[in-house]
């Protein structure tokens, strides 16, 4: 779960990156496969604790600078 909910909010602000960049349909890719993983969860009993670690996750990720 853990994997999935790094991987997710990874996706998610690769997404936030590349519509910055204006490339859209890049964006949108991303953003759909970071829908599929964060749906896994969200009628899931553990949705809670996923969704705890993608936040977490997607926010220190977004304190790294870019590569």
């Amino acid at each position: 779960m853990k994997r999935d909910a790094r991987k997710a909010a990874k996706l998610t602000n690769e997404s936030i990156r590349q519509t910055h960049e204006l490339k859209l349909k890049e964006a949108e890719k991303t953003f759909n496969k970071a829908q599929e993983i964060i749906q896994k969860y969200e009628e899931n009993r553990k949705s809670e604790e996923f969704f705890r670690e993608y936040q977490r996750y997607r926010d220190n990720e977004r304190r790294l600078p870019p590569e």
